[in-house]
């Protein structure tokens, strides 16, 4: 039986939305969360689509769980 392989991608901007999008269309990969620092619509977008959350600092941390972003931890 094949492995998955688990991926987690550090941040999630341009490139690291293509990525994360490339790796949830392959049946061998398992995206297992994005980090960033940023609290804008595209780290709120990945929480949308249900894709677990992690900052990339304690400060990233404060402030999404400020700006309402769920935080799953911190790198």
């Amino acid at each position: 039986m094949p492995s998955t392989i688990r991926v987690a991608v550090t941040g999630y901007g341009v490139i690291g939305k293509r990525v994360a999008d490339a790796v949830r269309a392959m049946p061998d990969m398992h995206l297992v969360g994005v980090a960033d620092v940023a609290t804008d619509w595209r780290i709120r977008t990945a929480a949308e689509l249900g894709i677990p959350v992690f900052a990339a600092t304690e400060a990233a941390q404060q402030a999404m769980t400020t700006a309402g972003i769920p935080v799953l931890g911190t790198l």
